[in-house]
Parts: structure tokens; sequence; C-alpha cells
């Protein structure tokens, strides 16, 4: 045996031990199939019990297997970081090249970008942990060489039981001196189609800038919660950065970004993450930041999140003109005790059950929601009251709270008053629907008057004629 394999030789598995572990790679052990080859569920048995692996049995017929493979090998041995995929061991016997990796059951980020579950929070501690990942990578200390992932992806990003973000699939990987400031690669175009950075496809040269390209594009992912080539458009949209470059911040917030996500976010954490992702992408490789500040940007879009706890609003299709716009407060991050929101109706032995039903229901049920939202928004205000139920049938009452309204939540008092972007998203969407749902009522109410008009000229008319044929 060489001294090159007697190194690694203590992580070696038998064939046989892998087999039986993955019920001999059965169909219900099959987690996935990768670039290279499919990834199994195995239990393996240790001196302190049991614990789930994750195996990878390279495809014999794939001529980069062999490289793929003692590059694997080498590297994670050699570069343990809690945000890096841990080796256990692996198998070269009888044609087999098998990885067995440390399990993550939560699958690939790639697997939660579009999942409404995961919070703000959650997705930027991910982010953080691959930041960090990727930062021990390409400053590694103690004298080792600095690592170019080079296919930095949001399904390469695994995920274990907490939620702990691990960087995985290193086939692509290479060696560059850490004792230079650059560190450039010339090699032939690799990685995965969105997130290669432009000027390598261009210049064929990899510096670990690439890297920070790739990374953006994960950010830009997991902001827009959806996959950075999606198929499902036909235009610019297809392709995620291509759009959020010709796209503002504003843009952004309000098109793209899922509203239960965005009600989450503080605005001073959204603007530092949004500011951040741009600059990964920036066209000039220079511009880009190090690894380092973006651990540092993403910790502190961390802390101003965690200063404030901000709840989610779960708001109900704003289109729909049948449905009434309920809107209520859900526990988020901390456990809170169940509250009864302003805008829920709560009967009172004095309420008319006729008044109620009407008030509770239709565009009238609408609008009181509506307005009972800008009064949890507004209540420091001076001069802000919610509509009062006798009032909810007159449009003029409505429409003079809902001109208050709309200069309370003017683009100026917003910022004066250090709004949240929580808070500038209702604002600016209630008081869109309000004011379309007031004018129908206005138009509505007009309609009707206008027919009660029409009948009684109709009805004069008539008995105008039958008087004077009396006479």
């Amino acid at each position: 045996m060489s001294s090159f394999m007697c190194e690694y030789q203590h992580l070696e598995i038998p064939l046989e031990y892998i087999k039986q572990a993955t019920n001999y790679f059965g169909d219900d052990n099959f987690i996935a199939e990768g670039r290279i080859g499919k990834v199994y569920r195995g239990e393996f048995l240790q001196s302190n019990g049991s614990t789930m692996a994750a195996v990878k049995r390279l495809n014999p017929s794939n001529n980069h297997g062999d490289a793929d493979f003692w590059r694997d090998i080498v590297l994670l041995s050699e570069y343990k970081h809690e945000n890096i995929i841990l080796l256990l061991g692996f198998c070269n016997q009888s044609k087999e090249r098998i990885l067995v990796y440390e399990y993550a059951p939560k699958k690939s980020l790639e697997n939660h970008l579009r999942d409404p579950k995961l919070t703000w929070v959650q997705r930027l501690k991910i982010c953080l942990g691959a930041a960090r990942g990727l930062e021990y990578l390409h400053n590694s200390r103690g004298g080792q060489q600095r690592v170019l992932h080079r296919d930095i992806k949001s399904a390469n990003i695994l995920l274990d039981e907490n939620w702990n973000a691990k960087i995985a699939d290193f086939g692509f990987s290479k060696y560059s001196p850490s004792n230079q400031k650059h560190s450039i690669l010339v090699s032939k175009p690799k990685g995965t189609l969105g997130y290669s950075d432009p000027v390598f496809l261009e210049t064929s040269f990899y510096k670990k800038e690439s890297d920070v390209y790739s990374f953006g594009v994960v950010l830009f992912e997991v902001l827009c919660s959806r996959l950075c080539v999606d198929y499902s458009y036909d235009d610019m949209r297809r392709s995620l950065p291509a759009f959020v470059k010709n796209s503002s911040k504003e843009k952004i917030r309000d098109t793209i970004i899922d509203v239960n996500l965005l009600q989450q976010m503080e605005e001073k954490s959204f603007d530092t993450f949004v500011t951040l992702a741009y600059e990964c992408l920036e066209r000039e490789q220079k511009n880009r930041p190090s690894m380092e500040l973006i651990v540092k940007k993403i910790e502190t879009a961390l802390e101003y999140q965690e200063q404030r706890n901000v709840p989610v609003l779960n708001i109900v299709n704003w289109a729909s003109s049948s449905t009434p716009y309920v809107i209520q407060e859900k526990r988020v991050l901390l456990p809170q005790k169940e509250q009864t929101g302003r805008n829920q109706l709560g009967k009172s032995p004095d309420d008319d059950d006729e008044m109620i039903k009407k008030w509770s229901s239709g565009k009238e049920g609408n609008l009181r929601a509506l307005l009972s939202t800008l009064h949890e928004i507004l209540e420091p205000e001076d001069g802000w009251e919610p509509v009062p139920l006798t009032d909810m049938m007159s449009t003029r009452a409505v429409r003079k709270h809902y001109e208050n309204a709309e200069y309370l939540t003017s683009a100026v008092r917003l910022v004066q008053r250090g709004a949240s972007t929580r808070e500038k998203y209702i604002c600016k969407k209630v008081l869109e629907i309000l004011n379309v749902e007031v004018l129908r009522f206005e138009s509505e109410e007009k309609v009707v008057q206008q027919k009660k008009r029409s009948e009684e000229r109709q009805q004069n008319r008539i008995l105008g004629k039958r008087y004077h044929h009396l006479d």
C-alpha cells in the first residue's frame, strides 16, 4: 500500500458494511442523484450507538470520478469546520468508489427556498453559516492552502436537523496559495448555469471573488424565495441575476419578495442584506466584498432583525372582493400568548345582530378590517381613530378617515417616524386597496341613488298622467 493510501487508511470502510447499512443500496434508502452518482441513507453502528450517514456511490462510467473521489477525501480530511460537511469515511473496493458523509436530514437549501415556513431569521442564520464555511476555505489558518469551491449554489448548501448550513460537493474545488492577496486559476468553464461568475466565463480566470459572485446569487435566492433560473418565465425574470441587476431595491421589495416574508423583515436588516447581495454581483471583481466582510454584514443584518421581534401578518387574498380582508397576528420567533387582534370582531350583549352581520362581511367588512389594521400601525399618532361602527355605512365618513390615513402614512411621515419595512409595506397596500374599495363604494352608492331618483321621477310621471286623466 502506498504512503498516500496509508495516510487515509483510518477512514476506509469495508464494502459489505456499507451495503448492509444502506440495505444493499435499496430504493427505500435512496435520497437523490447528483452530478457523479447516487446518494443513499445508511445507518452505521458505532461504539457509542448508531448514526445516520449519507452514502454517495459514484457512477463507474464517470470519467472524472477518480479525481472527484480523491479530491473529497484529501480536502475534507484536512479542512474541518462546523459549516463544512464532515467526511466519515470512504470505500475503494471491487471497482466501487463510495464516500460516506455526515447526514443532513433537512437536505439542501434549494429544497426550502419557496417554503413560507422558513422565517427571515432562519434564512439569515443559514446564509451566515454558509458564509462562515466559505470564509474558512478562502482564508485557511495554520499554513493551509486557500480552497476555491467553484460550485457554490443552494443545492450544495446542506442543512442538518437544527438548520445549520454545511457546504458540500467539492468536485470542482481547487487549491490556491493562501499567502497571496490574489488567487487566479486558469480553467475551462466549470460550475452551474446561473451561478457562474460572468467574468470567469469570459476570461477563464477564476478567483476567490468568483465564489463571492456565486454566493451573491444564493443570497438573492434566499431573499426572493426562488431558484436563480426559473423556466416558468419567458422574459428577463427567468434569470434571477439578470433581473435583480436591472431592478431597484424597491422593485425587489414590492414585486418579488414573498409578502409574508417581507412583513417579518426589520428595515435595516433588509437594507443591509440586499445591499450586500448587490455588492457580491458587482461586475468588477475587485469591487466585490471578501467573505470575511460578508460574514460581518450578515451578522449585522441578523442583529438588526433580532433587536426587534416583528410579528408576521397573515394576509389573505387582497385581490378578492368577495373575501373579507382579515388580518391576524401570529406567533413566529418567540412563544407568545394568543391574543385577539383589534380587527377581529367580538360580540357583546349590546350589539345589534343585523348590524354586526353586515359590518363583518362584504365590502364594509373589508374596509373596516383594513382601517383597523391602519389603526394598529398608527396608534401613537394624534388625530387618527378607526371608523366607528355607526359610520361604516357612510361613504363620506370612510373618505374622511381615509384621507387622514393617507396623510399619516405618506412616505415622508413614515421616514420621520422610523417606520419598519413591514409598516411601510402594509400602509402602502392597505391604502391602495382602500382607495379602490372606497371609490367602488361611492360608485355603487351613486348608482343606487340615481336608480332611486329615476324610479321616483318615473312614478311622478305616472301619477301626473293619472291625475290629469281624472281631471
